[in-house]
């Protein structure tokens, strides 16, 4: 047993004197298994926040300079076709005349 399975086994047995098995089992449930240090602190979840709020910026502009580039090629195959289908109207008009 490590140390802290044993402190946890003797805090066990203390709250059975006290709280019977019951109220042992119920409060031992509701400890953290690793111990009080692995719980987050507000500090833990600031820094997480503006880490997360980092990681959404940047993909937001990657997201952003995605758009523009796809918004830019269809514009210009859109202006290509426009072009080639007036010429086209063009050229059949002066031909009918």
């Amino acid at each position: 047993m490590t140390r802290d399975e044993r402190e946890r086994h003797l805090f066990y047995e203390k709250a059975v004197e006290v709280f019977g098995e019951r109220g042992a089992v119920f409060l031992m449930e509701r400890l953290p298994p690793g111990g009080h240090s692995t719980l987050a602190t507000k500090d833990d979840l600031a820094d997480l926040e503006q880490r997360l709020r980092l990681e959404m910026k940047a993909l937001e502009e990657r997201l952003r300079a995605e758009l523009h580039k796809g918004l830019r090629s269809q514009l210009v195959i859109f202006v290509a076709v426009m072009t080639l289908l007036n010429t086209g109207l063009f050229t059949a008009f002066r031909l009918t005349l």
